[in-house]
């Protein structure tokens, strides 16, 4: 199998926020090249923490996976408080 063939993902494990308020743009900069970096790759999100802020998780996700701003993060954004969700994400792109 080539490389060119291989499946990318990232799994971004996090509390879901910023520790400043001023690093929210510099996360979503961080993100937004990540598919001119290193194309194809598909980034899951899983906010570790029931305080997750969604917004901000959402919308990492969103410029990570080059995805308009009103598309759907569905099973690309977890809360990771919830193990069953994570499972049935990341099981569903293996197969």
């Amino acid at each position: 199998m080539t490389g060119k063939m291989l499946k990318k993902y990232i799994i971004f494990l996090t509390d879901g926020e910023p520790s400043y308020n001023y690093e929210y743009e510099n996360s979503y900069n961080a993100v937004a090249d990540l598919q001119n970096l290193i194309p194809g790759t598909k980034l899951y999100a899983v906010g570790m923490t029931n305080n997750t802020d969604n917004t901000f998780m959402e919308t990492v996700v969103r410029k990570a996976n080059g995805l308009g701003k009103y598309d759907s993060t569905d099973g690309l954004y977890i809360n990771g408080s919830n193990e069953e969700k994570v499972n049935a994400a990341l099981n569903a792109d293996c197969r």
